[in-house]
């Protein structure tokens, strides 16, 4: 399985030689990125057959039982993304948004995509912004993005 782990770090190169960025992960084999002024993180580690995306979206408030109802009702096809659910972080007590992708066909224009995707996820569950009906994604990566 170590080709999976290679394979993620290869893309990463690769996206990052397209943009002109270093795209290496941390010594925990996490990177963290801004894109669309939304942050997140992302990993696949060793062994794994999927590249994982994470982004806390919002602390809970004083109504927890009200958010996490929210929170469960947004993952019954609330929020946009396809692959990807909201979880909440015991320790930071929040909700975060989760996503996996598998590795196996992945390029770094699908790896774009998906990125793109997500960080417009978490700008509609952040800031209640609506993600285009139509717009840059292409059909192949459209087809991961569930328009509601």
């Amino acid at each position: 399985m170590q080709q999976s782990s290679d394979a993620f770090l290869n893309l990463l190169a690769d996206l990052g030689a397209e943009i002109g960025e270093d795209l290496s992960p941390d010594p925990s084999g996490v990177l963290t990125l801004v894109l669309d002024d939304e942050s997140f993180s992302l990993e696949s580690p060793e062994g794994a057959s999927f590249v994982y995306l994470q982004a806390a979206i919002r602390r809970l408030g004083p109504n927890r039982a009200a958010d996490l109802e929210t929170a469960m009702r947004l993952n019954l096809f609330g929020h946009p993304l396809s692959n990807a659910w909201l979880a909440l972080d015991p320790e930071g007590d929040a909700l975060r948004l989760c996503c996996a992708i598998p590795v196996d066909g992945l390029d770094t224009a699908r790896l774009s995509g998906f990125l793109e995707a997500f960080a417009a996820t978490i700008n509609v569950l952040r800031h209640g912004d609506t993600v285009p009906v139509s717009g840059t994604l292409d059909t192949e990566i459209a087809q991961h993005f569930v328009r509601i």
